[in-house]
């Protein structure tokens, strides 16, 4: 019973203090050191079972926006310790309400991303949202962007440089609702072709026949808007 009350008395701090009631108690060093350790075993507040790790959230770096007249490349990158499933550029007209307008796979190993939106807004924000394996996900900080897409005028051509077999291209026109003419001419001045539109206001998106253009470089433009001044270039076979 004494040898209970000693014990209880114990404190890692009050070792020294319980020399008299141990010597009194006649007690054995080794019975005393045997009884010490499964004390402090039995009452450890240590419990390896309890541990929880923590994951700690490792910010993506910086996602920017470059404008390029209609056009917004947006580039961002991940390192080794982030782990998602997908990322969702995101748009907004007030940095308030924001729309989906591309999804991005996220590649397992650390990447670049550069991607292309094409917009007929004249000015917006975007963002990036990082979604993991769980579902959670997280935002980048809002990049405010101010286009020149209300000229208009050809905005992308693709693909480019075009290969010899490829029949047709793709050409995106930013316009006002009404007619108009795409038009291509060689290095030359030469026009190739022409073709007639009913444009609605925005981006459009048409196909040209090059089929039967020869290898060499030409201009693409909306004769409405001026000079040609976007460049192509078609491939001669076996490059």
């Amino acid at each position: 019973m004494k040898l209970v009350q000693i014990l209880k008395k114990l404190h890692i701090n009050e070792i020294t203090s319980i020399y008299k009631p141990v010597k009194a108690a006649k007690i054995s060093p080794a019975l005393f050191s045997l009884l010490l350790f499964l004390f402090l075993c039995s009452n450890s507040k240590i419990q390896a079972s309890t541990y929880t790790p923590v994951m700690v959230e490792v910010d993506s770096l910086p996602f920017t926006a470059e404008v390029l007249e209609c056009n917004v490349v947006l580039r961002w990158q991940t390192s080794q310790q982030q782990q998602y499933s997908r990322f969702e550029v995101e748009r907004s007209r007030d940095g308030q309400q924001f729309e989906t307008v591309m999804l991005v796979t996220a590649n397992a190993k650390p990447q670049h991303y550069e991607r292309l939106h094409t917009t007929d807004w004249s000015s917006a924000w975007y963002r990036l949202k990082m979604v993991d394996f769980k579902g959670k996900h997280h935002f980048s900080e809002l990049v405010p962007v101010q286009t020149d897409c209300k000229k208009e005028g050809i905005t992308i051509v693709y693909p480019n440089p075009v290969e010899a077999s490829t029949s047709t291209i793709n050409v995106k026109v930013s316009s006002q609702q009404g007619s108009g003419m795409v038009f291509i001419v060689d290095q030359e001045g030469k026009v190739e072709r022409r073709m007639p539109l009913d444009l609605e206001e925005g981006i459009n998106l048409i196909r040209m026949d090059i089929a039967d253009l020869a290898s060499g470089d030409y201009f693409i433009g909306l004769e409405r808007n001026g000079p040609a001044r976007f460049k192509f270039v078609k491939k001669e076979a076996g490059q």
